[in-house]
């Protein structure tokens, strides 16, 4: 994000939900590359990666008030509703590619540590979700 923001164009994003990222991530790991899914004992032990931790934040420089558009995953049609109309297009229809389905059944313990050790990606993303309020 620094890298861009001396040019002074418009800065766009899309937040997803961080827990469902991470699931996501770990999943598409057993998937597609189980050699390096091995060395993983469980998704807290992935997602506690320091390059994991608070990713989005990261990315984003936790400001979200430095994008002129902030899109949320899981409010996708309303957020590519909403962009059409930032741009001034008409982005009628779409397709979803790259859908997998959601393989991993993780117990709500884990869930509530993943939170815990992301506690500002949740934080941004529930900043993300008041502007679709």
């Amino acid at each position: 994000m620094k890298r861009y923001e001396h040019l002074g164009w418009p800065m766009i994003t899309f937040l997803r939900e961080p827990i469902k990222r991470h699931i996501s991530e770990y999943s598409m790991l057993q998937r597609t590359r189980p050699k390096v899914f091995a060395r993983y004992k469980s998704i807290i032990d992935f997602c506690k990666k320091e390059n994991r931790i608070n990713i989005e934040t990261k990315m984003l420089g936790g400001d979200l008030g430095k994008f002129s558009f902030v899109g949320v995953t899981e409010k996708y049609d309303e957020s590519v509703n909403r962009f059409s109309k930032f741009l001034g297009v008409n982005i009628s229809s779409y397709k979803s590619l790259n859908v997998a389905p959601n393989t991993l059944n993780i117990d709500k313990k884990i869930l509530e540590k993943l939170r815990d050790i992301n506690q500002e990606d949740m934080k941004l993303y529930n900043d993300a979700l008041r502007m679709y309020k």
